[in-house]
């Protein structure tokens, strides 16, 4: 997901983000892969990029729906899938008539939002959305990623015609993280620089299973997305997997 608030240039990002997230979603497919076994299920993406939970979990055009607030990362997504369904809108805005065996909001989707009141929102959407039996998978970066890793972090990924660096930044009294991108991309003989800075939160695991509470969801499992895992306290990308409460 491009966060909504993010004034960098699309056009630049959407080219490269593919590459930048595959090793996320290599991850990520095969932690959901056993749930997608026997016949196709129906998804709504939320925060779906370039549409790579495609890609990697063989979605059906007429069992997908994916959302981004970016037209850019969506004119990537329909060039790559030109028969699967996009929609360019907030995801706190989504309000389908269909509901799907699987709703996902994956690679940090929810830390983009800041008020911990716009993610009980779209834990709402989640539940509203989701068939008797569906599930509602989403992941975030825990609180001690943030709050240890994030301070002085830098990554750096490149290819012949360009160069993305990510800085990471941590400030201890507001809880809120940042992150600066700069890409590098080459224009004939010489390089154009983009910078842009987005803010993110993360939330301790008990007060994001109270929203997910008040949202009528209930918890079934979470999971360290690297180790495949119950969690520890040093485990930088946590999964929930959550169904409709009872």
């Amino acid at each position: 997901m491009i966060p909504e608030n993010s004034s960098i240039s699309y056009r630049y990002l959407s080219k490269i983000y593919d590459t930048c997230k595959s090793s996320f979603w290599e991850n990520y497919s095969r932690f959901l892969n056993p749930y997608f076994q026997g016949e196709k299920k129906s998804v709504l993406d939320l925060g779906c990029g370039t549409g790579l939970a495609i890609d990697y979990l063989n979605c059906e055009p007429k069992d997908y729906k994916g959302v981004d607030y970016s037209t850019e990362m969506l004119e990537v997504a329909r060039r790559k899938f030109p028969d699967h369904q996009f929609y360019t809108k907030s995801i706190l805005e989504v309000n389908f008539s269909q509901q799907f065996d699987f709703v996902l909001a994956a690679f940090d989707t929810l830390n983009h939002f800041l008020n911990p009141a716009d993610w009980k929102k779209v834990f709402e959407i989640a539940s509203n959305h989701l068939a008797p039996s569906g599930l509602f998978i989403f992941d975030v970066f825990s609180t001690y990623d943030q709050e240890m890793n994030w301070p002085d972090q830098l990554n750096m990924t490149e290819s012949e015609n360009w160069v993305y660096i990510q800085r990471s930044a941590y400030d201890h009294k507001s809880k809120i993280g940042s992150i600066t991108n700069t890409i590098f991309q080459k224009r004939a003989s010489h390089w154009l620089r983009l910078d842009d800075t987005i803010s993110k939160i993360s939330l301790p695991t008990p007060d994001i299973l109270i929203l997910l509470a008040e949202a009528g969801l209930s918890c079934l499992e979470i999971v360290d997305l690297e180790t495949g895992e119950r969690p520890i306290g040093t485990t930088a990308t946590l999964v929930f997997v959550c169904k409709k409460s009872n």
